[in-house]
């Protein structure tokens, strides 16, 4: 089936019509170079909870037509605030979510959106606007499947890294841009002359599915990265 706006009309008469959801599937996927009609179906089933702390989780979805079963969309937290939340999720899901005024939004320069869940912050980049922001955050986390988390981060610190692989998440995954041994790392090694490369853009990159650096449907499936890709094949 086609694409965006005019896939959610079809959609829609589709579903209206008696046809089941996971018989729809927008043409991107299905034109995914690994696109696997049974692993698909078994992601639709399965229905992931993606937490990241970039936009890596909503291009995801996105790239593969899914929908958004986290709060954690179009938004960016910094890596401590991220630590925090992963420690404890359910109970920064259920804080009252507000707007700050404080030293956090007078010492940045933002032009969008700042919320605030307890003593943590979630910097909504993509939002027009603090009502819509808010209404996406109460709205997705209702679809939050604790059942089936699949828990991702990038950072630049092996400290935070070093944290990271302690949480006790089965599915998780930790994109760096050095060599690591962290069980739950991923060393993205595509730009080895470039040790200071943006390693936000690479991880957004990959999401989006620009760079087919691993499987996605496998790594919604199993929670961890088996490259397909390395520096050397580039």
């Amino acid at each position: 089936m086609a694409d965006g706006i005019l896939f959610r009309d079809i959609f829609k008469e589709c579903v209206s019509l008696g046809f089941k959801k996971e018989q729809l599937i927008m043409s991107r996927v299905v034109r995914h170079p690994l696109f696997d009609i049974n692993k698909y179906l078994e992601i639709l089933l399965k229905k992931p909870t993606i937490f990241s702390n970039n936009c890596w989780g909503t291009y995801t979805y996105h790239q593969l037509g899914l929908e958004f079963n986290s709060p954690l969309i179009n938004l960016y937290i910094k890596d401590s605030d991220y630590i925090k939340f992963l420690k404890n999720p359910k109970f920064y899901i259920n804080e009252k979510i507000e707007i700050p005024y404080d030293k956090y939004l007078l010492n940045s320069n933002t032009n969008f959106p700042v919320l605030r869940i307890g003593d943590i912050y979630l910097n909504c980049n993509h939002a027009k606007n603090y009502e819509s922001a808010i209404i996406a955050w109460e709205k997705r986390k209702t679809r939050i499947n604790w059942d089936n988390l699949i828990v991702m981060m990038q950072t630049m610190h092996p400290k935070i890294e070093e944290e990271f692989d302690k949480l006790p998440y089965k599915n998780k995954i930790c994109f760096v841009p050095y060599k690591t041994n962290k069980k739950s790392s991923v060393y993205i090694d595509l730009i080895p002359n470039l040790p200071d490369f943006n390693i936000w853009l690479m991880s957004i990159s990959i999401g989006k599915g620009a760079i087919l650096y691993y499987n996605p449907f496998d790594m919604l499936l199993s929670g961890t990265v088996s490259k397909i890709v390395d520096s050397k094949s580039n």
